[in-house]
């Protein structure tokens, strides 16, 4: 659609900045739209901002970034998490307070690649619920996996696990549903480790029928058996 604009977020820290770069050029690359690209600074220098402003001038459908900063949750700094992940990854889901003016936005992680327009991704209609994400199926692909986890993690037996690294975010829905303000309740009152932080605690508190499922092609999951076959049906057309 000629002059439409695709809003995308991301969050990260200094220790993401390449790999933030790598993604925004890819998904500008791929996609004809014009992209606003918003992001949640939790740690990033000065110096890396400048690489970060500089996408504008090597994409010309980079029509703006914008950087915010969250109000920063005690309880979710001094929540315990593996090497790979820290406290950022809970700030994606304070995307609408830090942007309140959008009213739509895709959020990504940084260690994403883009190999088509996300455009398609953009139009889903997510049927008056806050949120679409991919469910990653690959964890349960073996029932004792999914019944370990399951146990452990102790949230809803039908609920279907799915991945928080692309979420289509309708934002008013997503503030009506205290999204955010319930993850960190769950974190104030979870007494286990969460492998996933901020995944996990959206799987445990959050209803089942909140969120859309999104097809796999939007979050190719190497180990998840339904990003594989199709992976494998699109190879065949």
């Amino acid at each position: 659609m000629e002059g439409e604009t695709i809003n995308v977020a991301f969050v990260f820290d200094d220790k993401f900045s390449d790999l933030f770069r790598v993604a925004a050029y890819s998904i500008a690359q791929n996609t004809k739209a014009n992209l606003a690209i918003y992001i949640i600074d939790c740690g990033i220098s000065e110096i890396n901002s400048g690489k970060v402003l500089q996408l504008k001038e090597k994409c010309d459908n980079i029509l703006s970034i914008k950087i915010g900063m969250p109000e920063r949750v005690e309880v979710l700094e001094n929540f315990p998490t593996e090497a790979r992940f820290n406290s950022v990854v809970f700030y994606r889901l304070a995307i609408p307070k830090v942007f309140p003016e959008l009213s739509r936005v895709i959020y990504l992680d940084c260690d994403i690649v883009a190999t088509g327009d996300i455009s398609e991704l953009w139009h889903e209609n997510l049927k008056g619920r806050p949120f679409g994400a991919v469910e990653e199926d690959g964890n349960f692909s073996d029932e004792k996996i999914r019944a370990d986890k399951l146990a452990y993690l102790k949230f809803p037996e039908e609920n279907r696990y799915y991945n928080s690294g692309v979420l289509l975010i309708d934002s008013k829905k997503f503030e009506e549903s205290q999204i955010f303000e319930r993850v960190i309740g769950q974190v104030k009152q979870t007494k286990i480790f969460f492998p996933c932080p901020e995944q996990d605690a959206m799987n445990i508190c959050l209803r089942n029928d909140e969120h859309l499922p999104l097809h796999p092609k939007y979050n190719f999951i190497p180990f998840a058996s339904l990003s594989k076959k199709c992976f494998f049906n699109i190879e065949k057309m």
